[in-house]
């Protein structure tokens, strides 16, 4: 089957599903223990998974599975740090790349560097002193367990 004919439409989803996701990430941010917005983040990387991966476009497809699993170590500790709000940011770019590349014709690029970004060490992620001084939130939203940042400072880097 022909898929070039939903090309735009494809195109036009992408680039709303990645606009809704920048703004989420922006006020996820805000609120690190807001769940309905965990969830939205996911349901957005979500669909851009299966848009491309029914249009053919894999890496698009991996790249938005990667941002999808990222999301669902967030939902499940219940909050989403800094540092993960940081890497989330970066896949963004790239796959909003992804989708420039795929409108302009050209191959779809590399992504193997999200997953070799570096991201901070389990104790730079839970100091408290290092908490306070990047983020007013410690003012208005407790800290996750240390723990449980942690677990999910590990998987990020892992990923």
């Amino acid at each position: 089957m022909d898929m070039s004919k939903y090309q735009q439409l494809f195109l036009n989803e992408a680039r709303e599903h990645l606009k809704t996701m920048g703004a989420l990430l922006i006020a996820q941010e805000q609120s690190p223990d807001e769940r309905q917005g965990i969830d939205s983040l996911f349901r957005e990387a979500h669909s851009i998974k299966g848009m491309a991966a029914s249009m053919g476009y894999q890496r698009t497809a991996e790249m938005a599975h990667r941002l999808e699993d990222t999301k669902d170590l967030c939902r499940k500790a219940g909050r989403v740090p800094q540092a993960a709000i940081d890497r989330l940011m970066a896949g963004l770019d790239l796959l909003e790349g992804l989708v420039d590349d795929i409108a302009a014709g050209r191959p779809e690029r590399e992504t193997a560097s999200f997953s070799a970004e570096p991201t901070p060490s389990p104790a730079e992620a839970t100091a408290p002193a290092a908490e306070a001084a990047s983020s007013s939130r410690a003012e208005t939203a407790p800290p996750a367990p240390a723990g449980q940042e942690a677990e999910i400072e590990v998987a990020l880097a892992e990923n």
